[in-house]
């Protein structure tokens, strides 16, 4: 114990042993003196206050072990146990709590948004401190499907178009290559270069030519698709959190939350505000911090619970390792004693007070803190600057369908219809071309013979 600590000891023994001889006095009816076994009450909840073995354990076992060193007064344990809601200190509405707890035993252990509750009840120096924070689902790495992937820019519709549309059209123009050659005794090309050269002056060029735009600009369309899912699937791979304070959390809308029944929250702050209305709006609320718990876990991702950051640290640090804490905080939560309002009551918080000073200048309750909060978790230790802000408005790249390759389509009928056009045109002129062959070679014959008629 150093100097500084020895003398804050030594200040706070004389005082209490001052007040004890002053209210020793048999007509001081407020005096504590007379009283030297206090009974103490809290909500029966880890790492508190509970029962194992028939034996209370938990943070405030030690630390009324303390003050009870320090005092030189005895104490008895009368826990609240809310069996409807099993609620923490902070989710009991403060009027219910405090009632429970100046109706039960001379004092008990609460939260300080209690001290709105009215006049009935005064409140010690705070022991601990804690405050309302967000708890959303620990992101995971997303795996996929290579070949999905590769596959992921169209639709299934147009993969099946596709398939169907360009044999069609090579097979096609081969056979009508085939009966070109058979109207104009020219010799079918059989090659496989034909798909791509072709003859000159073929019938089909048109067709050859919008094909191979066809297939260009699909080409370029699937690079893009394919490199929009690329930066997608690694946006979603990113290890990222949706918000990482609580004004980002009011001005989204995507991702739900919560907080306990029986929050108070101060209306002039503006963030406050907002989340009040969003919850009796919603009547988004939990009961308890293990409903918080699962509702996260449950949501994927999609929920945040905002929570009394020591109930959700105990939890994370005993093995709830799907969830993480954000480290902002809405509004400072500091836990104290309770004690009546009468004169009794008075003294004893500020005796109560005077001893929790004591223990935090000799570093007692960080060591009871530290007991029952390590710093060595059962989870990998992460917070939010592990991670990168997701926003939430970044457009999916969704699936090309058959409508938007409408334009690509067209180009492609286009090229068909030119191709027939030209083949009915070279048909007709065929067919004129025939047709005065043949009387040219029916003249001919008449001039060879005498006895034909002149023509």
């Amino acid at each position: 114990m150093n100097g500084f600590a020895f003398i804050i000891w030594f200040c706070v023994s004389v005082i209490l042993q001052t007040r004890a001889a002053v209210k020793a006095d048999p007509g001081g009816e407020s005096g504590i003196v007379h009283k030297q076994t206090f009974s103490f009450t809290a909500l029966m909840k880890r790492p508190w206050i509970y029962e194992e073995q028939s034996v209370y354990r938990g943070f405030l076992v030690d630390l009324m072990e303390k003050i009870s060193s320090i005092l030189r007064i005895d104490f008895k344990i009368i826990t609240l146990i809310d069996d409807q809601y099993n609620r923490t200190l902070s989710e009991l509405p403060g009027g219910v709590l405090t009632d429970n707890i100046l109706n039960t035993a001379d004092f008990g252990f609460t939260d300080e948004t209690k001290r709105d509750v009215g006049p009935n009840a005064s409140f010690s120096r705070p022991i601990l401190s804690s405050g309302a924070r967000i708890l959303i689902q620990k992101p995971k790495l997303k795996t996929y499907n290579p070949l999905l992937f590769m596959f992921s820019p169209f639709s299934t519709s147009l993969w099946i178009l596709l398939v169907a549309t360009v044999p069609t059209v090579l097979v096609g123009m081969f056979c009508f290559d085939k009966a070109v050659a058979k109207t104009t005794n020219q010799e079918a090309i059989k090659h496989w270069k034909y798909v791509v050269y072709g003859r000159r002056g073929d019938v089909t060029r048109a067709l050859r030519i919008s094909l191979f735009v066809f297939g260009i600009l699909m080409a370029f369309v699937y690079v893009a698709c394919i490199a929009g899912k690329f930066m997608e699937l690694k946006r979603e791979q990113e290890d990222s959190v949706p918000f990482k304070t609580f004004h980002e959390m009011v001005t989204q809308s995507e991702i739900h939350y919560g907080a306990w029944f029986g929050i108070q929250l101060n209306f002039a702050d503006d963030d406050q505000r907002k989340i009040f209305t969003y919850l009796n709006t919603r009547y988004s609320y939990y009961m308890n911090i293990n409903e918080a718990v699962e509702k996260v876990k449950a949501k994927n991702g999609r929920y945040a619970a905002i929570v009394d950051s020591l109930e959700a640290e105990y939890l994370i640090l005993n093995g709830e390792c799907d969830v993480l804490l954000l480290r902002d905080i809405l509004f400072p939560l500091g836990y104290a004693f309770t004690c009546s309002s009468s004169q009794q009551g008075v003294d004893l918080c500020e005796n109560l007070s005077m001893a929790i000073l004591l223990l935090h200048e000799t570093g007692d309750i960080a060591l009871l803190q530290r007991k029952w909060w390590p710093y060595e978790s059962k989870c990998e230790e992460l917070s939010e600057e592990d991670f990168v802000t997701k926003k939430i408005s970044n457009p999916n790249v969704e699936p090309l369908n058959i409508a938007d390759a409408f334009v690509a389509y067209v180009i492609l009928c286009f090229g068909l219809v030119i191709s027939l056009c030209v083949r009915i045109k070279q048909l007709v002129k065929a067919d004129k071309q025939s047709t005065a062959k043949g009387k040219n070679d029916v003249t001919v014959k008449c001039s060879e013979n005498e006895e034909c008629l002149e023509v």
